[in-house]
């Protein structure tokens, strides 16, 4: 459900966009009223607010701002690049600042594993961050403002999913190796 509640505001964004015929400024303020509806139906409903949410609320007030005053929409379009170097940043620089794993602190009382595998997940998913927000910006300055509007939806999808293959085959890869449950 949390998922869902997170992936609405990108989803209220490509709506808005097609159906206003294209106007990247309406679905710009659409995703910004999205993203406040957001938090406050967590906050009437008792639902959790998640740090990637406080981080969304941030980072879409700041560009949608300045996409709407500036009458620029590369603003927004950096958005998702900017969240993913910012998310990619803190779990590579884990690896050497900090007591505790950053993917071990949000998910921890989910799912134990050793020290080590955080490290590695951190890796994985902290390298992956830094290509999505590369691939983001490729798409923006490649293709049409339209193409990017539909990446930036596909990818609210692919990219997890891809993420999700990669921690797979690693713990498949060191599962075979080790011929251990992890530990």
């Amino acid at each position: 459900m949390n998922r869902l509640i997170e992936f609405a505001p990108a989803a209220i964004f490509f709506v808005v966009y097609f159906l206003s015929g294209m106007d990247m400024y309406i679905a710009t303020a659409a995703l910004m009223v999205a993203v406040v509806v957001q938090f406050l139906a967590c906050w009437i409903f008792k639902w959790p607010i998640t740090k990637l949410m406080w981080l969304v609320l941030v980072v879409a007030s700041v560009s949608g701002t300045l996409t709407i005053v500036l009458k620029n929409p590369i603003f927004i379009m950096w958005k998702p690049t900017v969240l993913s170097w910012i998310i990619g940043a803190i779990l590579l620089t884990n690896q050497f600042v900090g007591k505790r794993n950053v993917l071990d602190w949000l998910m921890g009382d989910h799912l134990k594993m050793p020290e080590r595998m955080w490290r590695h997940q951190s890796l994985i998913l902290g390298f992956g961050m830094l290509v999505s927000g590369a691939a983001n910006l490729f798409v923006a300055y490649t293709f049409s403002e339209p193409v990017w509007v539909s990446y930036r939806f596909a990818s609210a999808f692919i990219w997890p999913i891809l993420f999700a293959i990669a921690m797979a085959i690693y713990f498949l890869i060191l599962g075979k190796l080790k011929n251990t449950d992890f530990n």
